[in-house]
């Protein structure tokens, strides 16, 4: 790259950030857990008076039902107890599934005019090329479904901010970029606007300005720039509901 060539760059450079800147239930496997106690009359087969070992186990079978235990076939063969039911009150599990939860729905600015207030710089990197835009008002078009539309006041394109509870982000409020002339060298830049919905009448959050270089020729930029490519600034900000449309 011609040093003549990189001074024009330093001068485009310069013109296109300003623009930039400027224009921007209780069962327990299937079978019902039966109280032993009130039904032990029903649970004992009366065996045959013949029998003698049948008597004994009936009998048997009788004082388990008495002393309140979990028939044997309520159980598992190693003698614990089904995960349905507690071994000591009965309870059943937790079966409440993850969409029975209440979810908190995202906050949204309201439709209208809003007035924008810009901060200070801060992080400049980017040296003599970082601006700050001038107060300005913008209109927020739609809000709903966890989103909201600006449409800027200079004429830019709109511009689309998804919701999260009450943060917000738009990666893409103004970006560009613009190939030099006679060089191997493109220059692009890129706003993001993220914050805070503070209420639906009240914004916070920060822009930040990032500026990439491709090409061959962009180690060239440092020394005819005085900048270090990519570069970035911010901008904090606040916004407040002004008229209702």
């Amino acid at each position: 790259m011609q040093p003549d060539s990189l001074s024009s760059v330093s001068s485009l450079v310069l013109s296109m950030l300003l623009i930039a800147c400027t224009d921007s239930s209780a069962t327990s496997g299937g079978e019902d857990v039966t109280d032993l106690d009130a039904n032990a009359d029903t649970q004992v087969n009366v065996p045959d008076p013949g029998d003698a070992q049948a008597i004994t186990d009936a009998e048997i079978s009788a004082d388990v039902a008495d002393s309140g235990a979990l028939a044997p076939d309520s159980a598992s063969p190693d003698g614990s107890v089904p995960d349905s039911a507690s071994p000591d009150s009965g309870a059943p599990s937790d079966t409440t599934s993850p969409s029975d939860v209440a979810t908190t729905p995202s906050l949204l600015p309201r439709t209208g005019i809003w007035a924008y207030s810009p901060g200070t710089l801060q992080n400049n990197t980017c040296g003599e090329y970082a601006t700050a835009e001038a107060a300005t008002p913008f209109r927020v078009l739609t809000s709903a479904d966890a989103r909201f539309e600006i449409e800027q006041e200079n004429g830019a394109l709109n511009f689309i901010c998804e919701v999260s509870g009450t943060s917000f982000l738009c990666p893409t409020r103004l970006r560009g970029e613009s190939p030099i002339e006679n060089t191997d060298v493109i220059i692009a830049y890129n706003v993001a606007v993220e914050g805070e919905v503070l209420s639906s009448e009240s914004l916070r959050g920060d822009q930040t300005v990032t500026v990439t270089c491709t090409g061959s020729q962009c180690a060239f930029a440092p020394a005819v720039l005085g900048v270090t490519l990519p570069c970035s600034w911010q901008v904090p900000f606040t916004a407040e509901f002004r008229i209702r449309e």
